[in-house]
């Protein structure tokens, strides 16, 4: 079960590519609200949910959404909060 929230909660912080809809004026659209919360909880969890973090390298999901730079650069923050 923990694998699938954090897995929630990576797309989540993560975000999409912007420049449509509400994300118009942004270059990633992801959650003002949820981000700084995601990354308080990874940081104080890292050695709890490294692996299962390490795992979504190879997520399908994670790696559309990845396939824009901006959000790319976003898992790459995560990545290194946890210490991979």
């Amino acid at each position: 079960m923990r694998v699938q929230i954090v897995r929630w909660m990576t797309l989540c912080y993560i975000g999409e590519a912007g420049g449509y809809g509400m994300g118009r004026n942004r270059k990633v659209f992801y959650s003002n609200s949820a981000a700084p919360l995601i990354e308080q909880m990874f940081k104080e969890d890292r050695d709890i949910i490294r692996d299962g973090v390490s795992g979504l390298q190879k997520d399908r999901a994670v790696k559309r959404v990845c396939s824009d730079e901006h959000v790319a650069r976003r898992f790459q923050d995560l990545l290194d909060l946890v210490g991979l």
